[in-house]
C-alpha cells in the first residue's frame, strides 16, 4: 500500500482537527500499517511516529526535489534510517517535480540533508546510493530479487562516465 503521509504541516493540523490525533496514529487505527506500507514523504514525523512506523516495518519514499519545489520541509532521513526504516529515493509525480530524473533526486537527497543539518558529513554517497538501490528495493519488498548486484538477482547495469 502507498499513501502520502506527514508531507505538509497543514496535514497534521487537519488530522488533529478531524480525528483528534496525528496522521500516523490515524493510519494505524485504520489498520493500514498491518499491511506493507510505503509512506510518501514522511517529513513531519515525531519520534513516536517513527517508532510506530518502525514497529510496523513501514517504509518511506523520499522525494527531495519535490519537497524542495513545494517547500514542504525536509525528511528526517537520519532518524528514519537509525530506527531501521527503509528509506528509498523517488521523484514524486510530474506535477511536483521538474523531471523524473533519479540521478538528480539522488544528488538532491544528499545535498538537502547536508544543508539542512549544516553538516557535510551527515550523509555520504554510499548512504544515498544504498537508499536508491537496496533500501528502495527493501521498501518495495523486492530486496530478495533486486537492489544489489548479487548472484541470482535481476540487474540492470548502467555505466556512467
Amino acid at each position: 500500500m502507498h499513501t502520502h503521509l506527514a508531507e505538509v504541516r497543514e496535514e497534521l493540523t487537519a488530522a488533529r482537527h478531524r480525528w483528534g490525533h496525528r496522521c500516523v496514529d490515524h493510519v494505524e487505527s485504520l489498520g493500514m500499517l498491518e499491511r506493507p506500507l510505503i509512506a510518501g514523504h514522511g517529513i513531519w514525523l515525531t519520534d513516536a511516529d517513527i517508532a510506530t512506523l518502525a514497529r510496523h516495518d513501514a517504509a518511506i519514499a523520499h522525494s527531495p526535489v519535490a519537497n524542495m519545489i513545494l517547500g514542504s520541509g525536509v525528511c528526517p532521513v537520519g532518524r528514519l534510517r537509525t530506527a531501521g526504516i527503509a528509506v528509498g529515493i523517488g521523484t514524486d509525480g510530474a506535477a511536483s517535480n521538474d523531471s523524473q530524473d533519479m540521478l538528480a533526486a539522488i544528488k538532491a537527497a544528499a545535498l538537502l540533508q547536508k544543508v539542512h543539518h549544516l553538516d557535510p558529513m551527515v550523509i555520504d554517497a554510499f548512504d544515498v546510493l544504498t537508499m536508491a538501490t537496496i533500501d528502495g528495493a527493501r521498501a518495495l519488498g523486492l530486496d530478495d530479487r533486486i537492489g544489489s548486484l548479487e548472484p541470482g538477482k535481476r540487474a540492470d547495469v548502467v555505466l556512467l562516465q
